[in-house]
Parts: C-alpha cells; structure tokens; sequence
C-alpha cells in the first residue's frame, strides 16, 4: 500500500522546514527562492488543470458524437 497523501504531505513539509532551518541562508535569500518555487507549482497546476479540462472536454464531444450516429 502507498503511503496516504496527507502523510507523505506531513514528511514534506517536515523535511523542507528541516532543509530550511539547516540552511543557514538569511531569509533575504530564503524568500524569492520560495516564491520561485511557488511560481513554478502554480504554472504546473495551470498546465494540468488546462490539460485535464481539454481531455474532459474532448471526451463529452466524443460522445456526443457517437450518440448523434
């Protein structure tokens, strides 16, 4: 069985505080490195959404059409 979202989300978060904390950086340097990686995460999520949203929509089209023959 794979490990459920909400914990593999809790050893995340987990380890990038770690990773965070032992890094040593100013939090000068620590916050466009994040919002950078937010930025990137948005444009994913984007992406996906249009992706999944053009299939979904292509797929009722489909059937429309095989319901029309």
């Amino acid at each position: 069985m794979d490990k459920p979202l909400l914990l593999v989300r809790e050893d995340f978060i987990k380890n990038m505080t770690n990773l965070i904390n032992n890094s040593k950086l100013p939090v000068i340097i620590l916050e466009p490195i994040l919002q950078d990686f937010l930025n990137q995460t948005k444009y994913t999520i984007k992406q996906q959404y249009d992706a999944e949203k053009e299939e979904y929509e292509k797929s009722i089209s489909d059937i429309k059409k095989n319901k029309k023959e």
